[in-house]
């Protein structure tokens, strides 16, 4: 068989690749993508030679089993098939004595690995939305360490494996610590264990707290409450009580105060388990090594799936990282966005209209369908109605456009009643006309009160934000022509409404205020942004596109280069070459955005977050919106470090900056300014960043405190 075409390395990054698949197996075993986390815990193998050939052998021909069948290449690069062989090689290493018989079992094994892997990921991904885990593990190593007596030439080490013995001084607590860190990888030396302390704590503080939280209860449990079987303690400590601290707390879900709470939760169903589990797998002759935290964390994730709501704790509904990172994207969320949820919803009409009912007001927004919202159009002298307003056609609002609040499925569609006469309400069907779309699970969106006939969707239709799927009328319980608007998590028609907030509002008064999320109330006059081509076409970011940049603060200029690229998840991206940042961004129909930047300060695109991380397409003096920059960016790396250790347990707060855009010539121009000022404030910050039609970014300007910034584009020209 030629194999040249899977490792044909002479291809650029074809090295990078199978360095990152070697690593990337290690460090995903503390749930990290981190090629130096992966280092360190290579290098801690070391201190038993046997176990360090053993897991390098492994995860090398997991890898290469994976390429061979033809499988992700990502999946491969990220250690996705490697880690799980990489416990095989490790758990062959330490029960079994070396012998070339071996070969016949250990062999298949990685093979079967990978293929039960792959499986897996499939099937508990696409049906459960649930991660693998370790489960391929346990799934060929229990059985072959079961067979493995009935093999010729196989000689287990069970047997021989001394017991383990905690100590509750506070020197031996520290050195059980350690052993129990080692025995993630099936070393439990304390030398290995301080290598892995230092890998943990450079993946992340947060979780290395999380690791003292699951240890220190399983010393409390063990001292006082379960009569746990000494054998391979340490390996049990440190697969169950660890790991299931930190993925409980930090990985899976946003580490908070109520995280922390389920983390313990999980740990004590983890000790149950392991107490049930060990008797019984005892009598088979085996170990429980980490079966309790399969269990245990299938168990959780998939019952917090199934929340109607959300929240305390939130689950990381974005591509997870390191426990501080996934706090950071969440806290940014919430500080710029207003965002508790994913999905947002927009404003179901075009114009400015009037809110005439907001949530929990009288007469009908009560008790189960507080959270609902009313809205009619009225003139400069806040009339609603032309001529005597005795007709309905005579109000303003009357069978103008009503639109989808977002993409979804039509799950309801009622047309074919007629339009009541002005003050003479229909109280039988209290809806009136309707059209219901699901957005997500427990996630329905009504508007009701529509013109006869005036839908042309049909139910099981799909619709897309903006779609027109009906017009404004008075049907139903309508006395006027009006439009009624509310969130459910059910499909049926009358179901208690839920909290429903808007995204990109224009709050209308003596000037314009665009609010990223709003909960309109009654009396304010609300519209969506007035999209403008020209200043849409300043936004110009071609995929594949490399930019130079010419950077200066102070004294120092330095050059970089930036890609436009998308990354395995979809998102459009700016990266820079140079410092290994990344700016993840969107074009949406009416704004531009960046959501978030990661990487080194030094890049000029954190130059570019700062000075235009939200611009609608819409240019005007009057028009401002104001934007919150995470603080944590403009902290040194000694306070950021601090800030991590405490973020779970208090809000963070950012700058609020003050934002106007306006059209010079064929320039954008966006201006940014905070200028809280007190004894104890962060200093006054000045942007400015300049975009061109037809070309894109320009350049980005920064002043903090003397300090100027500036990051200009070689290459400003069409």
């Amino acid at each position: 068989m030629d194999l040249s075409r899977y490792f044909d390395l002479k291809k650029k990054g074809k090295w990078s690749d199978v360095l990152d698949s070697f690593l990337l197996s290690y460090s995903q075993i503390f749930f990290s993508k981190d090629r130096r986390v992966g280092a360190l815990m290579f290098v801690a193998t070391a201190v038993h030679p046997d176990l360090f050939i053993g897991g390098s052998i492994s995860v090398l021909l997991c890898n290469l089993f994976a390429r061979l069948l033809n499988l992700s290449g990502e999946a491969i690069r990220t250690g996705m098939f490697g880690y799980n062989g990489l416990l095989i090689g490790l758990a062959f290493t330490f029960f079994f004595k070396a012998d070339p018989t071996l070969l016949v079992v250990f062999l298949p094994a990685l093979f079967f690995i990978v293929l039960v892997t792959a499986a897996l990921r499939s099937l508990l991904g696409y049906y459960f939305n649930l991660p693998v885990l370790t489960l391929p593990f346990l799934m060929v190593f229990f059985p072959v360490l079961s067979a493995s007596k009935n093999i010729q030439g196989i000689i287990s080490n069970l047997k021989e494996v001394a017991p383990s013995v905690f100590e509750f001084s506070f020197f031996e607590i520290v050195i059980s610590y350690l052993k129990s860190l080692g025995a993630i990888l099936f070393i439990p030396d304390a030398a290995s264990g301080a290598i892995l302390f230092i890998a943990l704590l450079l993946f992340s503080r947060i979780a290395t707290i999380l690791s003292f939280m699951g240890f220190a209860m399983a010393v409390a449990l063990i001292r006082w409450v379960f009569n746990f079987p000494m054998e391979h303690l340490y390996l049990s400590v440190g697969f169950n009580f660890i790991l299931t601290s930190m993925a409980m707390g930090g990985v899976w879900f946003v580490p908070q105060k109520s995280s922390f709470l389920l983390a313990g939760s999980a740990v004590l169903l983890c000790a149950i388990l392991w107490a049930s589990s060990a008797e019984l797998l005892s009598s088979l002759g085996l170990p429980v090594l980490i079966l309790p935290f399969n269990l245990t964390l299938l168990t959780f994730l998939y019952a917090m799936n199934q929340r109607t709501l959300d929240a305390h704790p939130k689950s990381v509904d974005f591509e997870p990282d390191t426990p501080e990172s996934n706090l950071f994207h969440y806290q940014t969320r919430i500080m710029r966005f207003g965002s508790h949820f994913q999905h947002p919803i927009s404003l179901p009409f075009l114009g400015i209209w009037t809110c005439t009912q907001g949530p929990a007001t009288p007469p009908t927004h009560q008790a189960f369908w507080e959270h609902a919202y009313d809205f009619e159009v009225k003139d400069s002298s806040g009339k609603p109605f032309k001529n005597g307003g005795q007709e309905v056609s005579d109000y303003l609002c009357y069978k103008l456009p009503i639109l989808a609040c977002a993409d979804g499925q039509i799950v309801k569609v009622i047309t074919h009643l007629p339009d009541n006469p002005i003050g003479e309400p229909n109280l039988k069907e209290n809806w009136g006309n309707l059209v219901m779309i699901q957005h997500g699970p427990s996630r329905f969106s009504m508007v009701c009160h529509l013109a006869a006939g005036s839908s042309r969707f049909k139910e099981g239709d799909f619709v897309r934000k903006g779609d027109i799927i009906g017009l404004c009328g008075n049907s139903g319980r309508s006395s006027v022509p009006h439009l009624h608007f509310h969130l459910q998590a059910t499909s049926r028609i009358g179901s208690p409404t839920i909290h429903s907030e808007f995204h990109e509002v224009v709050l209308e008064g003596q000037s314009s205020l665009l609010i990223s999320t709003y909960v309109p109330h009654e009396r304010d006059r609300i519209r969506s942004v007035n999209r403008n081509q020209v200043v849409a076409d300043c936004f110009i970011f071609p995929i594949g596109q490399k930019i130079t940049l010419i950077c200066r603060s102070g004294d120092r200029q330095w050059n970089e280069e930036v890609e436009t690229s998308i990354d395995l998840y979809g998102h459009l991206c700016l990266s820079s070459l140079t410092h290994k940042a990344c700016l993840r961004f969107e074009n949406k129909n009416s704004l531009f955005v960046i959501y978030d930047f990661e990487g080194s300060h030094d890049s000029g695109l954190s130059i570019l977050y700062a000075s235009a991380p939200r611009v609608p397409y819409e240019s005007g003096e009057n028009l401002t919106y104001h934007d919150t920059l995470p603080l944590r960016h403009f902290l040194p790396k000694m306070r950021r470090a601090l800030s991590d250790l405490t973020a779970p347990f208090f809000n963070r707060k950012g700058l609020k900056m003050e934002y106007q855009c306006r059209l010079n010539g064929e320039n954008l121009i966006v201006s940014g300014y905070f200028s809280k000022q007190n004894p104890h404030s962060y200093p006054p910050i000045e942007t400015r960043a300049v975009f061109r039609e037809g070309l894109g970014w320009v350049e980005s300007h920064l002043h903090r405190k003397g300090e100027k910034v500036e990051v200009i584009r070689f290459d400003n020209k069409k």
